[in-house]
């Protein structure tokens, strides 16, 4: 049964409701053929070129496909709106499929986006959490399938969304739908048992408010970046994340005692055993996350990594980003907030960035 509408209730609906957006998706052929007659006219030699566009939660979740997509043969990018409308307009013969990601459906600018990609011939792609608002603005709309989130910064949606991506990029490929989904999805579960151990992790922060790195490999960097925007969101503290690489190019330089840190590995080799060794070694309150099988390499001393694993690399950003967002949710605890205080509701107005509710 549902959870209450709350964003910890939603967050625990995962497992159950992630079963309806692995399921098969209604729309496979159609996208098919969509694919296969948008790379046909253009005849590009490097696969059918798709850009994904969305802001935010949806951005970050486009991003979490892009390894898929490029697997598959796809010429994939992900951009914002703002960019597509001005920065580097959108012009005809540069891009086979749009596909324009929205959970809420109500984003002004995605709408834009659609509009002109249409304009310009480009077959159009809209995958959404509501259907109905979505009806008319492009050539297919694809439900994730998981309901409405009420309140709150959305969790379920996020991870919902990445599964039908993943099935959207296979099928405008030609592929099958992909083998580890439900793997993916029931590992989902197996993150949330580690509720206990990231809510611990947070009540022993020094500092919650002196904000949280994140740090990932090239696998879970999309799912470090949404878990950073959920830390904003609900706990309202600074957050960033890094490429494990990058890190060490200036962002490691405010590692401290007491500095709160979350390590995500999905087992690439990207990670070296010295990177948590030195963290801990520098004082950071560490948060170390694996999805890939056991790392035989020397761990070294301190607590071994929670595992939310084993998924394939190119699928773990589903439940990798749900310690994420516990983590949030605890941190927000910790100070005392209510995530599902409405902060600012009426700046989408203000802006006429969406349409109302």
């Amino acid at each position: 049964m549902p959870s209450a509408p709350t964003v910890l209730g939603y967050l625990r609906d995962q497992p159950e409701v992630l079963l309806r957006a692995a399921a098969p998706l209604d729309a496979a052929d159609a996208l098919a053929v969509l694919g296969t007659r948008a790379g046909s006219r253009t005849g590009t030699p490097t696969g059918t070129r798709v850009l994904l566009v969305g802001s935010g939660s949806s951005a970050t979740a486009a991003r979490a496909v892009l390894g898929a997509a490029a697997a598959l043969g796809l010429d994939a990018d992900v951009r914002v709106p703002l960019d597509v409308l001005h920065e580097r307009p959108l012009t005809s013969g540069t891009v086979d499929v749009l596909v324009a990601v929205s959970q809420s459906g109500r984003s002004r600018r995605v709408r834009d986006v659609l509009a002109r990609a249409r304009a310009l011939g480009v077959a159009t792609v809209l995958v959404t959490g509501d259907r109905v608002r979505g009806q008319g603005v492009a050539d297919l709309v694809v439900d994730v399938r998981v309901g409405p989130e009420l309140v709150g910064a959305t969790t379920k949606g996020w991870t919902a969304t990445v599964t039908t991506l993943h099935q959207v990029v296979a099928a405008l490929a030609g592929a099958p739908r992909p083998a580890g989904l439900d793997g993916a999805v029931a590992a989902v579960a197996r993150a949330l048992d580690h509720e206990g151990a990231v809510r611990d992790w947070a009540r022993r922060l020094p500092d919650p408010r002196s904000g949280v790195l994140l740090a990932a490999d090239c696998a879970l960097l999309a799912a470090a970046a949404e878990g950073a925007l959920k830390v904003q969101e609900i706990a309202r503290v600074g957050a960033q994340a890094w490429d494990v690489e990058e890190l060490v190019h200036g962002p490691h330089r405010r590692v401290a005692p007491g500095t709160p840190v979350v390590l995500l590995d999905s087992g690439l080799g990207d990670v070296p055993p010295a990177l948590p060794r030195w963290l801990r070694s520098a004082g950071a309150h560490l948060l170390h996350l694996r999805t890939g099988p056991d790392d035989p390499r020397d761990p070294g001393p301190g607590p071994a990594p929670l595992s939310v694993g084993p998924v394939p690399p190119s699928l773990a950003a589903v439940p990798a980003v749900v310690p994420l967002q516990l983590a949030a949710i605890a941190v927000a605890d910790v100070l005392g907030l209510a995530p599902e205080e409405p902060l600012h509701a009426d700046l989408d107005l203000i802006l006429d960035r969406k349409d109302c509710p």
